[in-house]
């Protein structure tokens, strides 16, 4: 038993380092077929099961999904299913979420070789008595969604051992998965409920259409505010401005007197002259600096937020993304873009609870409640509400395992980054309310 889990870790590190570097080459020992596997098991005395012959009689030929690795300009790597491409962004399904790149933000595309290809190469690297590592390999052929493959494989692993446990509990999986794929392949006449689908779907997209987005203006306030003169970002302030701000607060004493001493106002860097007009509070004049780049708060909530969990975990099209979003309700499309970002920041930054409990705690970041919904129901303050099941969406899963979790310590790093006190941007934004729609039920299982 010892030797046989060791040579699985072994196999199980042979296939993780093929994922990436797409190996193509000609496989010493072809992949076994539905043929194959039958002739194990009957060698084996284990009669095939209907799904067996069904299998083997009509096999399913689903086309096999195109992996590509995107390096985004900041370095980030990001693996996914290639789902549509243009020649302004390219659309990957992340753990069945579809996620767009704007192609301005994507350094490269590697297009790895073909599922077929590296599947091939991989069995070759995995020895036929390493059961552990070809139990492994159907687990990837799974998540690729090819199903028939990783049937035949774990069919191979009961074959030699029909007590394997992981084997026998993925076969019952798979053996439905296939009953289900064809079903799907036979044409079925449209129902109300289709086209209730398909109204629900054409709304949702109207909808999405009509979303109010912040203005590249109001943009430039929030990143006024929110400048930390610690870490100050590129900016730009006209001497028009620094002529506004002697003559409009010539009062104060923290205005030269002296002609010298206002002169030597337009020679200051820039973050000197905003910091004098914070002393000032001279908010007319805030709308005149032009800040280059995103503030340190908010590349944080982009980068570790937004981009991380957000968007992927709670603005699904079945959660806080969609139509049926209820009173939060977030952006989706074009996920990188500055409009997208900032007009989600906003949403989250004033949203409340029933009760008036604001979503983000500024003053204690580990109580937000947009954190603690995230955190699995029996650790949390605020237990995210129980989500229905419907068909298209697993319902609520928590986002975090525990405080811990390394995503939840850099949203608190973002939370704590924030201006304080917690300024009240002159934005005029009244975000969208969607009321929940009525879904299908999940079919009985």
């Amino acid at each position: 038993m010892g030797t046989r889990s060791r040579c699985g870790w072994f196999s199980i590190a042979l296939i993780s380092a093929s994922l990436m570097t797409g190996v193509s080459q000609d496989a010493t020992e072809p992949p076994p077929t539905a043929a194959d596997s039958e002739q194990d098991a009957a060698s084996n005395g284990t009669p095939a099961t209907a799904a067996d012959q069904a299998a083997n009689a009509e096999p399913i030929t689903k086309e096999a999904p195109r992996e590509v690795v995107v390096m985004l300009e900041g370095g980030r790597e990001v693996v996914g299913i290639l789902a549509s491409e243009t020649d302004d962004a390219i659309v990957l399904q992340i753990e069945g979420i579809e996620t767009t790149f704007r192609k301005a933000d994507v350094r490269q595309v590697r297009y790895l070789p073909s599922l077929l290809d590296r599947y091939a190469k991989m069995r070759s690297l995995v020895a036929a008595d390493d059961l552990d590592g070809r139990v492994m390999l159907a687990e990837w052929l799974r998540s690729r969604e090819q199903y028939d493959l990783a049937l035949v494989e774990i069919d191979s692993v009961l074959s030699k051992d029909a007590m394997h446990p992981r084997a026998k509990q993925l076969r019952s999986w798979l053996e439905q998965q296939v009953a289900l794929e064809r079903q799907r392949m036979v044409p079925q006449a449209s129902s109300p409920t289709d086209q209730s689908s398909k109204d629900r779907f054409a709304a949702r997209n109207e909808a999405k259409s009509k979303f109010p987005l912040l203005t590249n203006a109001d943009i430039n306030v929030i990143r006024v505010y929110e400048v930390d003169l610690k870490y100050p970002p590129r900016m730009k302030i006209a001497r028009s401005t620094v002529d506004r701000l002697i003559r409009e607060y010539a009062e104060s004493p923290l205005i030269p007197a002296t002609i010298e001493g206002r002169e030597s106002l337009y020679r200051m860097p820039t973050d000197e002259i905003l910091k004098l007009m914070f002393r000032l509070q001279a908010r007319d004049l805030y709308t005149e600096v032009e800040v280059l780049e995103h503030p340190r708060a908010i590349r944080l909530f982009r980068s570790e937020v937004h981009g991380r969990w957000l968007l992927n975990s709670c603005a699904s099209a079945q959660c806080h993304g969609g139509q049926e979003a209820g009173k939060l309700w977030l952006y989706t499309d074009k996920p990188n873009a500055d409009q997208t970002v900032y007009t989600n920041m906003l949403i989250l930054d004033r949203f409340k609870l029933a009760d008036g409990t604001p979503l983000v705690n500024y003053a204690q970041p580990a109580k937000s409640p947009l954190l603690q919904m995230g955190l699995p129901q029996e650790l949390s303050l605020y237990p995210h509400p129980e989500v229905p099941r419907t068909r298209g969406s697993r319902g609520w899963k928590p986002v975090f395992k525990t405080t811990q979790d390394r995503r939840y310590q850099e949203a608190l790093d973002w939370i704590s980054s924030m201006y304080r006190p917690r300024p009240d941007y002159p934005i005029k934004y009244t975000p969208p309310v969607s009321k929940p729609a009525t879904a299908d039920p999940e079919p009985d299982r």
